[in-house]
């Protein structure tokens, strides 16, 4: 089972700490319709009635959040995975970043509760500002190893967000129309600064209709893949989201 961190003096350092370090989080709102909404921010500062934060970014055709909503917080403060919930109490702040520069943000209710979390082993970035990174998707043959199915053919997708453990690609809802949960397929894309193109293979984990769009959006967990190192191509991933993070958080002082 997750621990539990009881004490309002251990919630209190431990987001305090991630604060002082303006880590990122995620918020996570189960939506009336049946959806998942998911919101990236930062931690910025804990008050005596508050935990402060950035406005939230979503990825592109998902609705804001709304004010009251109650909400799940994924962190990592300290090497551990946090989780907790909270409810957004103001929307339309402007929070303080540093002694100079305010940026507008947000204000959560302070939980009472926080537990360690096992629901993603990896940090999981948007793309979001960086252009459109096109994404080649075929399904694996069903009776050959480690191979494309040829008389499917390509589809392209486009990367919403990544982590070293998977990504979520938008495809046409029509050329993915027969994708199902658990299928495997073969990725392939290239990110922002990065020479060398990432193949890999991942396992369809969820797919879902993207509200007024004609697009699904489809959730991979990468796999192994014959002799192809997946520890290797999941440390270039981590390189680059950490860079990434690191340019963000540069451009936001």
């Amino acid at each position: 089972m997750p621990k539990v961190h009881p004490s309002s003096s251990s919630i209190a350092d431990l987001l305090t700490a991630g604060c002082h370090r303006n880590v990122p989080a995620e918020l996570q709102y189960d939506s009336p319709d049946g959806t998942v909404v998911v919101g990236r921010i930062r931690l910025l500062a804990w008050t005596d009635r508050h935990l402060l934060t950035d406005a939230p970014v979503y990825t592109e055709g998902d609705q804001p959040i709304p004010r009251g909503a109650h909400v799940t917080v994924h962190v990592q403060v300290n090497g551990k995975r946090l989780r907790f919930s909270s409810r957004i109490e103001e929307d339309r702040l402007q929070v303080p970043l540093n002694s100079r520069q305010k940026v507008p943000g947000m204000a959560l209710a302070l939980p009472t509760t926080i537990r360690e979390s096992q629901r993603r082993e990896h940090f999981r970035i948007s793309l979001a500002g960086c252009g459109p990174v096109i994404v080649d998707l075929a399904a694996a043959a069903p009776n050959v190893p480690d191979a494309c199915d040829l008389a499917v053919g390509v589809m392209r997708g486009r990367l919403i967000d990544l982590s070293a453990g998977g990504i979520s690609v938008s495809v046409d809802r029509r050329a993915a129309h027969d994708v199902a949960i658990g299928q495997r397929l073969f990725v392939s894309f290239q990110l922002p600064g990065v020479e060398e193109r990432f193949d890999m293979l991942g396992a369809v984990r969820h797919r879902r209709r993207v509200v007024q769009s004609e697009s699904v959006r489809l959730g991979l967990s990468f796999r192994a893949w014959g002799d192809q190192s997946l520890q290797a191509a999941q440390s270039r991933l981590t390189r680059f989201i950490t860079e990434h993070e690191r340019r963000l958080l540069r451009r936001r002082k």
